[in-house]
């Protein structure tokens, strides 16, 4: 009774929330040890929730999938999958469609609780569920939506030179008593305040709706930001003649980079106007991310004494006696049907034969047939008789071969899986020696700079490129084994005997595209840290000292990559874009052409040039733009249908010459298409 009212309480908070932007509502359906299925109050209270988000103009879920930590690593994966999968099955259900649906499988890696008893293992058993409610009516509201808010804030010192480093390295420094009002007044008391914003990505200008445009032509970006500064909410200017300086960093490394300023076009999207000042080109070096450094000598005497040598004598092939062959059925022959006058004599012979002469014809024939029935089911029953013997024999040697074969077979798949275990685990310790070293030499070079150093150490530890399809090819056989340790024989010998007749457990060749992606984790490692509470303290010490040392700087986003850093003294707070004019010839540039209706806004991103070009709209329901000809470009569509559901298209291609481009958009989620844009 305490769950379902502690569970409607929380279906009440949705009332109502539909008039914001974006709305997460957040709960959790918990199960018993290794179980999957949800019980009758759970599915109750789904069942009211569902009668909500129905109601809701759009709404996502979001479902994360966790288990406790027991039984190995690799079934919690599964078992967290089957959870989420419960859980989805019953949204299906109830009207929910699967693409508003995103599904997450945790395993064991990520408790609230401590595993330690029975309450946290109980709190880490669960399925996190987080209801997405969003709000729009026009294209620019949904960018906005995808893109959140960017606005970071800082606190500056009044008398003194404040230096602050944004979240993705951006770097302003302020010299002391540089800030006046906006009419030229001395500053009064109060806080000062500094916001920033940092757009270096094609994901930013997408949702942004930042343009790299200028006097039409395309620019080459380095980066935009925005910087402004208040106190007591009004907004301040910088003094002539005490300038901000401001160090850019940025992945594109082009030489005669300017200061360009906004301008915003007829549909709203922002563009550029250069002010013809230089960004500077700043050496690397001035600019280093904090590093940390282990005990290498510790670290190495974790290493394992392995050689992949020693793998050998794997068999995926078991021959069992010859296969007992189930009898056929004798085929039965169709009754032969009665003649009739009209079979047997046509209608100009009826004319002239008397009727008792046709009808005694009849009556002949008819007996003949009758003689050749009673013959077949005759020589039918005794075929039938003859196969019953033959079945009834099958079975007793089917059941003969079952016995005297399982006991074989079994024992093979047992002594198999010791050998593909140890085979697995040769891998993994030659994967983590591997991992070792490079994760020392990491630290020896003054690189190791992760927020994350142990999910470091994990990447580094999976196996390598050239061991990825062994690797694969013995967990899939391992899995195969697991599978059949729980079959008949004549089960598995349907399942995966070959023309042979020997059960192959091995990977077919149309299975081994998946091997690559499926079986890429290393289950030594994940032990080795998780029960070896020394070794995981290794990395937890140096994740600490990152932290510290990049709290200092302000840089505790971990995307804070410095490359390459632009520099410039500017005169104004304001929004900014270090950009250059593209050299591409206008006899280079191709007519593009986007038919489409709906509310969408359609754009390409030119990532060697790192661009991103708006098309522009017309009346007649087609977009417009220019791009390089030969260029790899992406275009990206964002928009939404008449349902209201969110329409997404992120797709490669290149510009060959003048052409039209048909959008091939499909239904997606706010959340998938948050994940597509991150990584382009």
């Amino acid at each position: 009774m305490r769950k379902n009212t502690l569970l409607l309480i929380m279906l009440m908070g949705f009332v109502g929330i539909v008039n914001a932007q974006t709305e997460v509502k957040n709960f959790q359906v918990h199960f018993k040890s290794d179980e999957y299925t949800l019980d009758q109050d759970d599915r109750n209270v789904l069942y009211q929730l569902m009668k909500q988000m129905q109601t809701n103009t759009y709404c996502e879920v979001v479902l994360k999938a966790h288990t406790d930590q027991d039984a190995s690593a690799t079934y919690n994966e599964e078992l967290s999958a089957k959870r989420a999968k419960s859980v989805n099955d019953y949204l299906l259900e109830n009207g929910i469609s699967q693409q508003r649906i995103s599904t997450y499988a945790f395993g064991e890696s990520k408790p609230i609780k401590s595993n330690s008893n029975e309450f946290g293992k109980a709190q880490n058993r669960r399925v996190e569920i987080a209801v997405n409610y969003y709000s729009y009516s026009t294209v620019n509201d949904f960018l906005k939506l995808i893109g959140g808010n960017y606005k970071q804030s800082f606190t500056l010192k009044p008398d003194a030179d404040n230096t602050i480093v944004a979240k993705n390295g951006l770097r302003v420094v302020l010299p002391k008593g540089s800030l006046e009002t906006i009419d030229g007044k001395p500053l009064g008391k109060g806080e000062l305040s500094m916001e920033i914003e940092e757009f270096f990505t094609a994901n930013d200008a997408a949702t942004q709706q930042l343009s790299t445009v200028a006097d039409g032509k395309i620019l080459e970006s380095g980066g935009m930001f925005s910087v402004k500064v208040k106190q007591n909410g009004q907004e301040l200017r910088l003094k002539d003649g005490k300038p901000m300086q401001v160090d850019l960093p940025s992945k594109n490394l082009q030489n005669n980079m300017q200061v360009f300023v906004p301008v915003l076009n007829s549909q709203g999207i922002t563009e550029w106007k250069t002010t013809a000042q230089p960004f500077d080109l700043k050496p690397k070096k001035e600019i280093k991310l904090p590093h940390t450094k282990i005990n290498v000598a510790q670290l190495r005497k974790a290493k394992e004494e392995v050689d992949v040598r020693e793998i050998r004598g794997l068999e995926y092939y078991y021959k069992p006696l010859p296969i007992p062959k189930r009898p056929l059925p004798p085929k039965k022959h169709h009754e032969i049907a009665m003649a009739s006058k009209h079979e047997l004599f046509p209608w100009y012979e009826r004319m002239f034969y008397p009727r008792f002469y046709v009808e005694k014809k009849v009556a002949e024939e008819n007996a003949t047939r009758i003689k050749l029935n009673q013959k077949n089911n005759a020589r039918y029953a005794s075929k039938f008789a003859a196969y019953e013997l033959a079945l009834d024999k099958y079975k007793v040697d089917s059941a003969n071969f079952e016995t005297s074969e399982l006991a074989s077979f079994r024992d093979w798949l047992n002594q198999s899986e010791v050998k593909f275990k140890e085979a697995k685990l040769i891998l993994e310790k030659a994967s983590f020696n591997k991992g070792v070293e490079r994760f020392c030499e990491l630290s020896e070079q003054e690189k190791l700079t992760s927020l994350n150093p142990k999910g470091m150490f994990i990447s580094m530890t999976r196996p390598s490129v050239s061991q990825q399809f062994l690797y694969g090819t013995v967990m899939a056989t391992l899995d195969r084994i697991t599978e059949l340790k729980d079959k008949s024989l004549l089960m598995a010998i349907g399942l995966y005997a070959n023309k042979q007749s020997q059960i192959f457990i091995g990977v077919k060749e149309q299975e081994r595209k998946w091997l690559y992606s499926n079986y890429v984790r290393n289950d030594f490692t994940a032990d080795k840290l998780k029960n070896n509470s020394e070794f995981a303290g290794i990395f937890d010490n140096a994740q600490l000292d990152i932290l510290k040392q990049r709290e200092k700087l302000g840089m505790l986003e971990e995307n804070t990559i410095v490359e390459n850093i632009y520099s410039a003294s500017l005169s104004n707070f304001g929004v900014y874009n270090c950009d250059r004019f593209s050299n591409t010839p206008p006899t280079q540039m191709a007519e593009i052409e986007i038919p489409y209706k709906g509310n969408a806004r359609v754009s390409f991103f030119v990532p060697d040039m790192n661009s991103f070009i708006y098309a522009y709209h017309d009346a007649k329901d087609k977009y417009h733009l220019k791009l390089p000809i030969g260029k790899q470009v992406k275009m990206v569509v964002l928009g939404f249908n008449e349902k209201g559901e969110p329409v997404f298209q992120n797709t490669a291609l290149t510009i060959t010459g003048n052409q039209t481009i048909e959008p091939n958009v499909k239904v997606s989620t706010i959340f998938d298409i948050r994940n597509s844009l991150s990584r382009m």
